[in-house]
Formats: C-alpha cells, structure tokens, sequence
C-alpha cells in the first residue's frame, strides 16, 4: 500500500499545484481584464475630451461663420439703404432750382465757400457757377470780371483762386459726395468695434 498512497499523495500534490496555477492564471486573468478595462476607459475618456474639444472648436469655427456673415448682410443692408437715401437726396438736389429758397442757399454756399477761400488766400477768388444761375450770381458781392459759367456745374458755386492751386467746390453734388465719405467712414469704424 504505500506505493498507491504515495500515488495518492503525489496525486493531491500535483491537484493542488493545478489548483493553485489555475487560481493564479484566473487571478492573472482578472488583473489583465481590470487593467485592459481601466485602459478602455482611459482611452475612451481621452477620445471623449478631444472630441469635445474638435466639437468646441467646431461650433466657434461656425459662430464666427455666421456673425461675419451676418455683419456682411447687415452691411450690405445698410449700404443699400444707404445709396437709397443719397439717391432720393440727389433727385432732390437735381430740383433744387425749382425752390423757392434756392437763392438763399446759392449765397449762403458763396459764403460759405468764400470763408474757406480767404482762410488759405488773401487774392479775391475766381467764381464758377452753372450758366442758368449766372444772372443770380450777379447778385452776390463778386466783381463780374471774377464770375464766369462753367458746364460741369449745376447748382451752387466753385472757388478758383486765379493760379487754379485752391479750388473750393461748394455745390450740393459735391457736397453730397463729402458727407457721403464721411457717413460711409462712420458706419465703416462702428461696424469694426
């Protein structure tokens, strides 16, 4: 008998060696599926940030996209509504002769002018002015041998001084053009901010 009980000994031997490499190996096992499972979800956790990220930076890249295309709308609109009122004010300088304050307003453009002139020039000043307001030209406090009718204007007056170096254009069309830049300036510097 002691050869089948040695057999036997050797028997549990080896059956708890198997034992004992089966809970190690599940032991093993365990710990490799725990740290594969923690390295998913690190992984899927870094996925997840640079994904809000690119997400984040997506929706900035398309907010931007659509204030700039809305600042572009808004001043289009702007713009036109813009050339719709310097139209209208056109149309309304082109008339302008048939008021009846024209006269006024041609001295007072003449004065104006003249002011300006005298500011930079002490010699008296050449005087332009449409061919039709020639005989209300003749009314305002020139000599007539400085009061001549030029074809490009309509309206209004031009100061020359006699070398043609200081030209004063004071004609509602010109000065239509000078408020225009201006305004069109101002609305260009608030959209900017």
């Amino acid at each position: 008998m002691p050869l089948e009980q040695l057999t036997q000994d050797i028997r549990k031997q080896v059956d708890s060696q198997i034992a004992e490499f089966e809970r190690e190996a599940q032991a093993q096992i365990r710990q490799i599926e725990a740290d594969a499972a923690a390295e998913l979800e690190k992984s899927r956790q870094a996925e997840e940030k640079r994904v809000a990220r690119e997400l984040k930076e997506f929706e900035r890249a398309l907010r931007h996209r659509r204030e700039s295309e809305l600042r572009r709308y808004q001043q289009a609109r702007e713009l036109d509504i813009i050339d719709q009122v310097f139209s209208r004010v056109e149309q309304e300088i082109a008339d302008l002769q048939s008021n009846p304050s024209y006269c006024r307003m041609v001295e007072h453009l003449y004065r104006e002018a003249l002011l300006e002139y005298e500011r930079e020039r002490a010699d008296a000043p050449v005087v332009w002015v449409a061919a039709q307001d020639r005989e209300l030209a003749a009314t305002l406090p020139v000599s007539k041998s400085h009061l001549q009718t030029q074809t490009g204007i309509r309206n209004g007056v031009v100061l020359i001084s006699p070398d043609e170096k200081l030209r004063i254009d004071n004609t509602p069309a010109a000065r239509l053009v000078r408020g225009r830049d201006f305004f069109l300036q101002m609305i260009k510097e608030e959209l900017d901010c």
